[in-house]
């Protein structure tokens, strides 16, 4: 997704890891993964609804708003609302085959 945010001037990022390596990588295999695995450890009794819900208000209403304000990125044409939904999606993806019986 950042990728394709990139790429389309959705926003930018001022910050390079290594000249080789975009900075969006640190959250997307890092950041983003480890929280996640951290939802689903705690609290296991709470609805995974409600998780999402925490992920994605957190992600995109408190994340990215401090990276903004940091410097390490700049949205240009976005905005945290859109980032809701995909972050509450991408958490209920992880989890779906969690709640499955095995087959």
């Amino acid at each position: 997704m950042d990728f394709l945010g990139v790429v389309k001037g959705l926003w930018i990022y001022h910050v390079d890891v290594l000249f080789t390596i975009p900075a969006y990588i640190l959250w997307d295999f890092s950041v983003l993964p480890v929280t996640v695995m951290f939802l689903l450890q705690f609290q296991p009794q709470v609805h995974p609804f409600w998780k999402a819900l925490f992920l994605a208000g957190g992600s995109a209403f408190v994340g990215e708003p401090f990276f903004n304000w940091i410097g390490f990125f700049e949205p240009l044409k976005w905005s945290p609302l859109f980032s809701f939904p995909i972050y509450a999606t991408a958490y209920y993806l992880s989890i779906r085959d969690r709640f499955e019986p095995l087959r």
